[in-house]
């Protein structure tokens, strides 16, 4: 939503996303994110233990939100995140398109709010080609009530939802020049803080 208003609605970006706003957005986040399983518990469901995902989840028992939380929480995200995307690369397409025609001295879309959308689109598809098989295994155990695959698969499933977040900083650092040189710098300098010697005073 953030990139969604700063490339396709421009004239409203500063007005909804201040620094206050975007605060409250995100503990907006933390906070549903946090009452949601919380809810659950609280009517007295019980979190089950599964050893080879190495976590505790609700269990198994049909709910509530089993069959209205997956559709909130994963389904309507991902078909915001599909639309704000479709517009911003169809902006940056139009835009790019209007600025060669020739005698247009109207300029593009900042490029770098093109590329740092292009950079994020890219997050998202490795965030969803790690939870697409996340929440099919997440579905298929809810279908029939019980833990059906090996333990290798969930393993590996555990390892995908662990992935999604760490891939994210190698996916800024080779698409976006700035974190790049920034990614070096930080290394550089904590490289060279380590090799520093105090040698002797000389008197």
């Amino acid at each position: 939503m953030n990139r969604y208003c700063r490339i396709v609605k421009p004239a409203k970006y500063r007005c909804y996303f201040t620094s206050k706003k975007t605060l409250i957005m995100i503990l907006v986040s933390w906070f549903s994110s946090f009452c949601a399983p919380l809810t659950q518990v609280l009517s007295g469901r019980k979190m089950v233990f599964h050893p080879a995902k190495f976590f505790c989840y609700l269990g198994m028992e049909k709910s509530a939100f089993i069959h209205y939380g997956s559709p909130l929480y994963i389904g309507v995200p991902t078909c915001v995140i599909i639309y704000c995307y479709l517009r911003i690369f169809s902006t940056g397409r139009n835009h790019n398109r209007n600025v060669h025609l020739p005698g247009n001295p109207i300029s593009s879309v900042n490029v770098e709010e093109v590329k740092v959308a292009r950079t994020i689109f890219v997050v998202v598809v490795f965030f969803n080609l790690c939870w697409i098989p996340v929440l099919t295994v997440n579905v298929l155990d809810y279908a029939f009530q019980r833990w059906i695959f090996p333990t290798d698969v969930y393993i590996f499933y555990t390892l995908l939802a662990t992935l999604s977040s760490a891939v994210n900083p190698l996916i800024y650092g080779v698409m976006n020049k700035s974190f790049r040189t920034n990614y070096l710098k930080l290394l550089c300098c904590t490289y060279c803080r380590s090799q520093v010697v105090v040698g002797p005073l000389v008197r």
